[in-house]
């Protein structure tokens, strides 16, 4: 459907109540659509158009006598509309949501209450099909909602809050024939849908926050079009009738925040989906086994449940299966899986291991085992999971992790708040991994000597390590090395040749000791976001401010660029080489560098006292601009006469030192270089 002209909006009076009572009464405009290739007429259409195009004709040859502009619009609006109406155009949507009702009034904010659905709809019955209505005060909807027979997604809604008025729905509901979509939300007071709602065209049906409803009609079994149901946030729906299972097409079904103790014995067979979140259920039925066609199941925060039952393993087609939050006491062995691709474990606290079964699933792809604070270790099994691609494991009490998990083509590795993870395996070679995060792992110390053998490793985090104090050397070769983060380690210096990773476009070391920095950061060309914080008891011996100042003008792809920690030595070694070479692409923003302290050594005027770094930035900026365009084709804007024009290289070197510094700065920093390397020899020797 397209768009068409506001000549042809229908008009449609709509009363409100604001925060205070008082009513409103205004009209909506309600926007009409097309179709994108409309029809050519039919023989009976132009029949039909033929004595209106003659009540046209004849208004016009009037005007010739005697101009009649009434007339004329009474002629033209019947032709106007039926030739509208045979091309499709209609009002195919009506918003009465609160951003609909804002928009209209002009409120600013202030609170509007539908409290009756306008009547004018009527009119629009033949065209409408998408109706949503958004009120927190409808207390009714009437009867003749049942003459919408061509109404195919109706949403009743109270997003603003919850809706206490609203009891019950007319009758008339099981007229509307042609609903694909219905959405009853947060109303509060209905607890009962119409037995009357035979909805045979049904295909979607969810139901949220009706605090009161207690059950669904009997003659659910007549949804026979039905592919999706979800009953959500119901706290006094007790049971889900057992003609559920006569829904055919039935497809995906989720049940969560319900009173349900016990699901029906059978669900049917067309299941593809089933979700079962924060019901008392005890046990699930042996009958879940019949489901063949399911392809997901998820089971979270059922407290009661402390066993799946041994037919799960029948489900053949299950591509994913998440458990979480249940006192499962063991799983049952689900190495029949076969067709399983995800497999989630979450907050299963009386897990203590898995079964080597788990093995079996050869078409595994992604596991995650989160918050199994009881589960020990992994079975050795796991090496046969030949498509893992994706392994997290966090808040478990695991020891160690099996040998064997370097011969996993793994890409994805996840290991966070392994409180007893002292190592990790020294045959660990992970060719394919392309991602590591290693977060909250006490007393994990650091990275096997095989990480050299990661070759394929894009992203490394290493975060929350508190006794992890170093990066071993062989880091440097992983030149296929996009994103370093370190965060909150006991590192103090990066390892001397990390300029070999000539691919890093992130590095960001936060929260660390750090003293220093090797001189090879200036080879990582392709740097784009580059953050350094140090906390403060590191600043006695910290050196890495002052040499990455040396780095800085390298750097040239630099798009963001974050220091913390920095001494007033530090802030003034970073704004002189700021000074001296700008970075052309570093993202204006403030990054507390505080460099209008020292505003006078950086010879800047002295307005710069009360600017941010953002601002001395683009000063520093402009300055370099003006210099280049100073020493750029000067005898030719000049003349041979001006004085200007005797300056030769060495003057214009000169004088751009004068106001950048960069010569002078070069100078210093190759004697400091050259006194590092001397030390660095003599204490080598």
């Amino acid at each position: 459907m397209m768009p068409v002209p506001a000549e042809f909006d229908r008009l449609l009076r709509v009363r409100v109540r604001d925060h205070k009572g008082k009513e409103h009464e205004k009209v909506l405009r309600v926007p009409c659509v097309k179709p994108a290739a409309p029809a050519a007429p039919t023989a009976e259409d132009l029949r039909c158009l033929a004595p209106l195009e003659l009540a046209l004709s004849e208004a016009l040859t009037a005007q010739r006598v005697c101009w009649d502009a009434e007339a004329l619009l009474a002629a033209f609006a019947p032709l106007s509309k039926f030739v509208g109406d045979s091309q499709g155009i209609r009002a195919n949507s009506v918003d009465l949501s609160l951003k609909a009702l804002d928009n209209l009034f002009g409120t600013q904010g202030k609170r509007l209450m539908l409290f009756d659905l306008p009547e004018d709809l009527r009119e629009l019955k033949a065209e409408m099909r998408e109706l949503m209505v958004e009120s927190v005060a409808l207390c009714e909807v009437p009867e003749w909602v049942g003459e919408f027979v061509h109404l195919e997604v109706l949403q009743l809604e109270s997003n603003d809050g919850e809706n206490p008025v609203l009891k019950k729905l007319p009758a008339s509901f099981g007229n509307l024939c042609a609903l694909k979509s219905l959405t009853l939300m947060n109303l509060v007071a209905l607890d009962a849908l119409p037995v009357s709602m035979r909805l045979t065209s049904l295909e979607t049906l969810a139901i949220d926050g009706c605090d009161a409803l207690i059950g669904l009609p009997a003659c659910v079994e007549q949804w026979t079009a039905l592919q999706s149901l979800s009953l959500r946030g119901l706290p006094y729906f007790t049971d889900l009738p057992a003609t559920i299972a006569a829904l055919t097409n039935l497809h995906e079904l989720s049940v969560s925040g319900c009173a349900i103790e016990e699901l029906p014995a059978t669900l049917g067979d067309s299941l593809k989906t089933l979700t079962l979140r924060d019901l008392a259920l005890d046990v699930l039925p042996a009958s879940i086994g019949l489901l063949t066609s399911l392809e997901t199941l998820i089971i979270d925060y059922c407290l009661k449940l402390q066993e799946l039952p041994a037919s799960i393993t029948a489900l053949t087609n299950v591509h994913q299966l998440s458990v979480s939050t249940c006192f499962l006491k063991e799983l049952p062995a689900l190495g029949d899986l076969r067709s399983m691709k995800t497999l989630t474990l979450m907050n299963l606290t009386a897990i203590h291991a898995l079964l080597a079964s788990i093995g079996r699933l050869t078409s595994l792809q992604i596991l995650r085992i989160e918050r199994c604070v009881t589960l020990k270790e992994l079975p050795t099994s796991i090496a046969a999971l030949t498509n893992l691609h994706q392994l997290s494991v966090c808040g478990c009490a695991i020891k160690g992790l099996p040998a064997s998990l370097g011969n996993l083509p793994l890409k994805t590795l996840t290991l966070r708040e392994l409180n007893a993870l002292k190592s990790l395996p020294v045959s660990m070679r992970l060719t394919s991994l392309e991602s590591l995060r290693i977060e909250d792992c006490g007393v994990l110390q650091a990275l096997p000597a095989c990480v050299e053998q990661w070759t394929a490793l894009q992203s490394l985090s290493l975060a929350f390590l508190p006794n992890f104090t170093e990066l071993p050397p062989t880091v440097a070769a992983l030149t296929n090395l996009h994103e370093l983060v370190i965060c909150i380690c006991a590192i103090k210096e990066l390892p001397a040749l990390i300029g070999e990773l000539t691919k890093l476009t992130t590095l960001r070391v936060m929260d660390c000791a750090l003293i220093d920095v090797p001189w090879s950061i200036e080879s990582l060309t392709a740097l784009r976001d580059l953050r350094l914080d140090v906390i403060t008891a590191a600043h006695p011996h910290c050196r890495a401010f002052t040499k990455l100042a040396c780095s800085l003008p390298a750097l040239r792809l630099l798009e963001s660029l974050e220091l913390h920690g920095l001494d007033e030595g530090d802030a003034l070694a970073i704004a002189r080489s700021l000074k001296a070479w700008p970075l052309p692409y570093l993202v204006q923003r403030n990054y507390r560098m505080e460099f209008n302290i020292c505003w006078q050594a950086l010879g800047l005027p002295p307005a710069a006292a009360g600017w941010d770094d953002n601002a001395v930035l683009q000063y520093w900026c402009v300055q370099q601009h003006k210099v280049v365009a100073f020493a750029s084709g000067l005898h030719v804007r000049l003349g041979a006469a001006s004085r200007v024009s005797s300056l030769n290289d060495v003057a214009l070197v000169l004088i751009a030192d004068e106001v950048l510094g960069g010569w002078s700065l070069l100078k210093m920093w190759q004697r400091e270089r050259l006194v590092c390397e001397t030390k660095a020899a003599s204490s080598s020797t």
